[in-house]
């Protein structure tokens, strides 16, 4: 398994005043691995970082274009091989039936969430006991980190109740 290395990690932030983040490349790759990257890079940048494609990897199932998030799995498949879509839209859409309350989700529930990690939850936890209950669900954007996709990616996953 290859691990970005911190030279990789000195890199991007030195061209970049970004926060680095991280995918986890497997399946038809020269390298898979774990792999730094900014919020501006696609599918192909990483790619690209992984060494480049097998020559069995199916092409047509990849969006090149498509941006990558914090804690993604890149899963690159073989010709032949078919991708349960299904699953990611399913999650989803449970998620969606299941809103999270931004002003009472413990941590676990608050990881749930699609791009919210450990670091990210216990922000939002952070702002909760520092200024008191969530007002509006843009309120997010005043946390480190919390910026305008963030925010309009979470909407349809959670809710304010105001006591």
């Amino acid at each position: 398994m290859t691990y970005s290395s911190s030279t990789q990690e000195s890199a991007i932030s030195e061209t970049t005043s970004e926060r680095v983040m991280y995918v986890d490349v497997k399946g038809n790759v020269q390298q898979p691995g774990m792999y730094a990257f900014t919020d501006e890079e696609r599918v192909f940048d990483i790619i690209e970082k992984a060494g480049g494609l097998t020559p069995t990897a199916d092409e047509k199932q990849i969006n090149f274009a498509a941006k990558v998030s914090d804690q993604q799995v890149l899963y690159i498949p073989e010709v032949g091989e078919v991708l349960p879509e299904f699953t990611a839209v399913t999650e989803e859409e449970e998620l969606e039936d299941k809103k999270v309350n931004l002003n009472t989700a413990s941590l676990t529930e608050l990881q749930e969430l699609p791009g919210i990690g450990v670091m990210k939850a216990q922000e939002i936890i952070n702002y909760r006991e520092t200024n008191g209950s969530f007002q509006t669900i843009e309120s997010l954007k005043e946390i480190s980190g919390f910026g305008e996709k963030t925010v309009e990616k979470l909407k349809n996953f959670v809710t304010i109740t105001i006591d």
